[in-house]
């Protein structure tokens, strides 16, 4: 058997040189955390005194390793999803049954395409509607120009990747790797620009 010390509900590992064994030499490569694009669009429009500028920014083939999904570490919190893990016949046959690293003699947590996720996002990054007030209403207040606007940062991520943010900061060692960093927060502000 190549995995002699499987159970019901674990990982199963592909004997990719058909040695008969599961070792290293079955190891390939799985995905890649450096994006083929990254993108940005910038729109800026306006009609009478309305103003309105959008950013957009994403990057298309890349892949994300989520360790966020380590079941080798004993107190960790895991994604709302391992409540679909196998656990039984007839439960998941794509999430395997959760174990604790000192009983788990087939090394489910070893890195595996089960953990290498599609990474490709769209987001708009900034959003801002303005509108600024006549001349004729200003200038009795001895002001040259008030613009009020409302403005949205990350107001909308459009990807696959089911993980907490898909845009990964890190260095090079560490790229396309999803640690469980928090994700970027979406903000609201409402502000004007004042000229005298």
């Amino acid at each position: 058997m190549l995995q002699p010390n499987a159970k019901p509900g674990d990982v199963i590992f592909v004997d990719r040189d058909h040695s008969g064994a599961i070792d290293d030499a079955d190891k390939t490569m799985i995905g890649k955390g450096t994006p083929d694009w990254t993108f940005g669009i910038n729109l800026n429009g306006s009609y009478k005194n309305f103003d309105i500028s959008m950013l957009i920014s994403g990057s298309i083939g890349q892949d994300i390793l989520d360790v966020t999904r380590r079941t080798d570490l004993r107190y960790v919190n895991l994604p709302a999803e391992f409540m679909k893990r196998w656990h039984g016949e007839g439960t998941s046959n794509t999430m395997p049954r959760f174990v604790w690293n000192s009983d788990d003699s087939n090394q489910n947590w070893r890195i595996s395409d089960l953990y290498v996720k599609n990474g490709n996002f769209a987001r708009i990054k900034n959003l801002q509607i303005g509108y600024t007030l006549p001349k004729a209403w200003t200038n009795k207040f001895f002001v040259d120009r008030l613009r009020v606007y409302v403005a949205a940062e990350n107001l909308l991520t459009i990807t696959p990747y089911d993980g907490l943010d898909p845009e990964l900061g890190g260095d090079e060692s560490s790229n396309g790797i999803d640690r469980g960093y928090y994700p970027q927060a979406r903000t609201f502000m409402v502000g004007f620009n004042l000229g005298f």
